[in-house]
């Protein structure tokens, strides 16, 4: 995508507002699998998560990280919403994707 000026349609900005929001998703998805795979790579033993195996166990704790994560970006969106940094039409279309992520993660348990 190429801004040229200082002017913006509300269609550019609606625009620029979508890949902002995709790639901050994006950026806080890998961080947080890095930060996943460099603890591990550390030696730290995953956090329990209950009465799992040891395979169960780490499945159900990404599982459940990523559940966590999907619920913060829902709170996310609202506040860009209500802050007027995100249309309505924007946050309406990427919350139904996080809705949608997360039905598929209660359908995977």
């Amino acid at each position: 995508m190429t801004v040229q000026g200082v002017y913006a349609s509300r269609d550019m900005e609606e625009s620029i507002e979508n890949v902002w929001e995709r790639l901050s998703l994006l950026i806080r998805e890998a961080v947080s699998s890095l930060q996943a795979t460099t603890s591990l790579e550390c030696g730290e033993a995953p956090k329990a998560t209950g009465n799992s195996d040891s395979n169960g166990s780490s499945a159900a704790h990404g599982r459940a990280d990523r559940i966590a994560s999907l619920r913060k970006r829902q709170e996310e969106l609202l506040e860009g919403l209500l802050a007027g940094r995100i249309s309505e039409s924007t946050f309406l279309r990427l919350k139904d994707e996080v809705d949608h992520e997360l039905e598929r993660l209660d359908n995977v348990s």
